[in-house]
């Protein structure tokens, strides 16, 4: 398909924009927790096992929603559940601000900011493969970079806004900003079919093989494997790195910084992997991307000084954020648009499990051993044997010839305009 101008510009590229602020406000909120840390230990006495499962919970909620969240937004449109999803966000986070224990805390987190941004994300993703094809990992990459734009304002932010008023007000501040704001934004996630009956890009975004099918093939189960091993190895510094910082003497401040950092990284590795991966194959690029994060958990082994946790954040964060720009648009080339929303989602489920894991594993051992030494060797290898399992798929594009049997009367579909939009 060739994307048609004008729908890019009048339909696509809002969807764009909305998905990039959608993604800027729920995953900089929920990837702030960081900030969070001492404050949280400091108030309820908690050990950093316990306080890791707030954010381990809210992770898991968020990637296991997803399939649900994906599935009706392909059959009913993304636009209630994404706008939903971020007012929800911003209810966890006034819960979290007046929250007398613990446990309080990690049920907002969990259900209202974790289920919130799982009941946003994937609608919002899923939308923006719907109206484009050739230009699908760059229109992607520019979407999702949203969530390396979140995580590079949010943490300083949060962090500012703790010193001077404390954590529960900042909280309440944040949670306020999100459901103003995200509410708006969802009101640009629209997809094609209700916008455009007899368009082009209405026909791509009926185009493609049912969940049921694409779960159950070989490139599913290697994709799912290599989200959930190279989680490990992103999450597991996310939940850490700040309080890690801390422990070698950086000021709790300069430490937010280094979650800015990989935001930065995060940005630039969702434009710059995103476009290259069109030229090179969208599917390689994913591969290289989850090696790179377990490559550069090495500096985390070996760095001691803000310099060298410094490059470690901005690396790690350019290749996960390669990554989660390349991943709607590699479930699109091997299965097509007709049902990507629900195929995503149910690919994510694979993160949240590594996420739940990996954070809570490295509070335990800590704990135990005052040292992240064992955290930091399993993010090291967890992502390149990620890497492994998704080069060792065939292309998809060798995929849908030797399935184009089975799929094409799935892709006959595409010639009947669809009955339902957004």
């Amino acid at each position: 398909m060739n994307d048609a101008p004008s729908e890019e510009f009048r339909h696509g590229w809002p969807v764009v924009a909305g998905t990039f602020l959608i993604l800027t406000l729920g995953f900089g909120s929920a990837y702030s927790f960081g900030t969070f840390f001492a404050p949280l230990q400091g108030e309820f006495g908690a050990s950093r096992a316990a306080v890791s499962v707030a954010f381990s919970a809210a992770i898991l909620a968020l990637f296991s929603v997803g399939p649900f969240s994906g599935t009706v937004a392909d059959r009913l449109g993304p636009r209630m559940l994404v706008s939903g999803g971020l007012a929800l966000v911003g209810s966890g986070l006034i819960i979290a601000s007046v929250s007398q224990a613990l446990w309080q805390v990690q049920a907002a987190f969990a259900i209202c900011i974790g289920g919130g941004v799982g009941l946003a994300y994937v609608p919002a993703v899923g939308a923006v493969q719907k109206w484009f094809d050739r230009r699908r990992g760059l229109a992607s990459g520019i979407a999702v970079s949203g969530i390396g734009a979140g995580t590079l304002a949010l943490p300083p932010f949060t962090a500012l806004m703790i010193a001077e008023l404390d954590w529960r007000p900042a909280l309440l501040l944040v949670g306020s900003l999100v459901i103003v704001v995200g509410g708006a934004s969802g009101l640009l996630v629209t997809n094609p079919a209700r916008q455009l009956r007899h368009s082009t890009a209405q026909a791509q975004a009926q185009t493609g093989v049912h969940l049921s099918f694409a779960i159950r093939s070989r490139p599913f189960f290697l994709l799912f494997l290599g989200f959930l091993l190279a989680s490990f190895g992103q999450f597991t510094p996310i939940a850490h790195l700040v309080p890690h910082a801390e422990d070698r003497g950086i000021s709790p401040q300069t430490a937010a910084a280094l979650l800015s950092l990989l935001g930065v990284g995060s940005a630039v590795g969702r434009f710059t992997i995103g476009a290259a991966a069109d030229r090179i194959g969208r599917w390689r690029g994913l591969g290289l991307s989850f090696g790179g994060v377990g490559l550069s958990c090495i500096l985390w082994l070996v760095g001691d000084g803000m310099i060298v946790l410094g490059i470690f954040a901005v690396l790690v964060g350019a290749f996960w954020g390669g990554s989660v720009a390349l991943a709607p648009s590699v479930m699109a080339d091997y299965f097509g648009t007709r049902a990507v929303s629900g195929i995503i989602g149910v690919l994510y489920a694979g993160v949240g499990f590594g996420a739940l894991v990996g954070p809570i594993i490295a509070g335990l051992v800590f704990d135990l051993w005052q040292s992240y030494l064992v955290a930091i060797i399993y993010s090291i290898i967890a992502p390149v044997f990620a890497a492994a399992a998704v080069l060792s798929a065939e292309s998809p594009e060798k995929w849908r010839t030797r399935n184009a049997r089975i799929s094409e009367p799935i892709l006959q579909d595409a010639k009947r305009p669809a009955e339902s939009g957004n």
